[in-house]
């Protein structure tokens, strides 16, 4: 694994453990909605690494670089995948409250499938 990969993913499970944890009584609710939620950070966290990777890829050679139109069309990807995945996640949270556990584990299994995808898609481009 590449370090520059380590770092960001160690920042999201920190900031996930701090959500979960800090200031607060843990008990099992809090610890599913953290798990539902958590697609939602590991899309963000594949939109912070291909980000990662244009900023690299110009500073070592500009003239080679994605254009600006490039660039614009993955950020906004990357933004709509993030906004399908809160969706879904959001949906397993509902379906989670009302007790619907074959609801919950259907959305929350198709938002880490989604947000899992585009993650090791991110990163077979960084490889």
């Amino acid at each position: 694994m590449h370090p520059e990969l380590l770092l960001p993913g160690s920042v999201m499970l920190l900031k996930s453990l701090y959500r979960l944890s800090v200031d607060r009584e843990v008990d099992l609710i809090r610890v599913v909605k953290a798990i539902l939620s958590l697609p939602v950070d590991l899309a963000f966290l594949a939109c912070s690494y291909a980000s990662s990777l244009m900023i690299l890829s110009y500073l070592k050679e500009p003239d080679r670089s994605l254009s600006v139109g490039a660039i614009l069309a993955t950020v906004v990807v990357y933004l709509s995948i993030g906004v399908i995945v809160a969706i879904v996640c959001s949906k397993a949270d509902k379906h989670f409250d009302l007790d619907n556990n074959v609801g919950t584990l259907k959305f929350a299994g198709l938002s880490y499938v989604i947000s899992a995808l585009v993650l090791i898609a991110t990163m077979l481009v960084v490889k």
